[in-house]
């Protein structure tokens, strides 16, 4: 067992809220959902229809449980089992070894499985950004604290064809009205932030070569992708960012790069250039 979360009133404590704040701490806040931001409170306090398996992000109850629900990493492997037994507390278990291939295994709901994927790609993200270095100046004077709450509202979603909900639109995941496939939106490209009407929206589809070209810097892409969320920038070709960029030392065709990724390289080479 390797880790355990007791409901307070389990505890016997008739507040119905924890008597420590959340182990998650304010950096798993979801500022989609403003009860996420009461550190002491267990599941958005919902608990006889949500649970926090994770301590970092509510899910339901499964209605006939005991089940087990596992997910895997980037990279294939099993990191993580939820086993919910009946009543208002949960136990994540060491999981068994998995074999690298396809999606994963054993992930019996969508839900788990976008969690699954928005867990990992945030903590890569969040990683590049407590380390931003020269990329500070970017941010127009906000700091990388305001860009962590940022990302933090992103909503990460695996578009591999054949992967878990990647048959889902657009429009039921970002309600902009585009009947397009998660798949076929980025196609042919790393990652794709949704738009709506040319309102950038929270939203980023990962490709295939996100997850299997050695050559792609995860770090930087993904920081590529929460630029464009923070500074509602983006335009065909990217030329908005890039323009916006530029004052800040960005050259188009950074590193000898073309399409968008120029942008990523000049963001992995640590924003080179001053102020223009």
């Amino acid at each position: 067992m390797t880790y355990q979360r007791y409901y307070a009133y389990q505890a016997g404590a008739p507040t119905g809220r924890f008597l420590s704040p959340d182990p998650g701490g304010i950096s798993t806040a979801d500022l989609r959902n403003p009860v996420s931001l009461n550190r002491y409170a267990y599941a958005y306090g919902d608990p006889a229809n949500l649970i926090d398996p994770s301590g970092e992000k509510a899910i339901g109850i499964p209605p006939n449980g005991p089940i087990t629900d596992c997910w895997s990493d980037r990279e294939g492997k099993t990191v993580d089992c939820i086993f919910y037994p009946k009543g208002g507390w949960t136990y994540i278990l060491p999981a068994p070894p998995k074999a690298p291939t396809g999606p994963p295994v054993g992930v019996s709901q969508q839900g788990q499985y976008d969690m699954s994927v928005e867990k990992a790609e945030l903590m890569i993200v969040q990683g590049r950004i407590a380390s931003l270095g020269d990329c500070t100046k970017v941010l127009g004077g906000a700091s990388a604290a305001d860009l962590s709450k940022v990302a933090n509202s992103i909503t990460f979603l695996d578009g591999r064809a054949g992967s878990i909900g990647s048959d889902r639109t657009e429009d039921s995941i970002a309600g902009n009205g585009d009947q397009t496939t998660l798949a076929a939106s980025v196609s042919g490209s790393i990652a794709v932030t949704l738009t709506n009407n040319g309102t950038i929206l929270p939203y980023v589809v990962l490709g295939s070569d996100m997850y299997n070209d050695p050559s792609v810097d995860p770090a930087n892409t993904l920081l590529h992708e929460v630029l464009h969320v923070a500074l509602n920038l983006g335009g065909p070709g990217d030329q908005d960012l890039k323009a916006y960029l530029s004052q800040y030392g960005f050259t188009s065709g950074f590193g000898g790069t073309g399409g968008t990724d120029d942008i990523t390289q000049w963001l992995k080479a640590n924003c080179p250039g001053g102020r223009q």
